[in-house]
């Protein structure tokens, strides 16, 4: 599957906020841009909807001196799927198919955050155009992940996960 099918594309300013290819601001909540529309653009990105089938674990601060820390590197070999360096060289986007449990949007603890839907992700379009990796279906890892990190309370929108080891 292939994020370039979905028409859940923009552009971004230098703040990293979703904005139309003009550069005015957009909610992500707006019709948005196919991936033609905005592929000419140097800053783009994706929006995550409830009813698309993708998933990003977005891991902030875990490449240092273009050295990826050992856990980090753990995840991204356990999912074995698409992934890319964030635009700023610091983190890691890893993207898949499969969806957080009970129609949750968000996790974010620290500098560990998974997103299933209504979040806006960079994306560094080089690395989708030229990437050999396929985004594949991994709810099974995602689950297992899961497992691992007991949550609080359901109550809340976003649920935070415990810190990484």
């Amino acid at each position: 599957m292939k994020l370039q099918e979905y028409n859940q594309w923009c552009c971004h300013d230098d703040q990293k906020r979703p904005t139309h290819p003009n550069g005015n601001l957009l909610s992500i909540n707006n019709l948005l841009y196919s991936f033609s529309q905005v592929s000419k653009y140097d800053k783009i990105g994706f929006v995550l909807r409830a009813d698309d089938p993708f998933t990003v674990i977005d891991i902030d601060d875990c490449i240092q001196n273009k050295e990826t820390e050992l856990w980090a590197s753990k995840i991204v070999k356990t999912f074995d799927t698409y992934y890319e360096i964030s635009p700023n060289g610091h983190g890691i986007h890893i993207i898949f198919e499969g969806k957080l449990p009970n129609n949750q949007g968000g996790i974010r603890q620290g500098c560990f955050e998974i997103y299933s839907h209504h979040r806006f992700v960079t994306i560094n379009k080089e690395t989708l155009l030229n990437s050999k990796r396929n985004i594949e279906p991994r709810q099974a890892k995602l689950d297992e992940l899961l497992e691992k990190f007991p949550r609080r309370s359901t109550a809340t929108k976003s649920t935070a996960i415990s810190q990484r080891k």
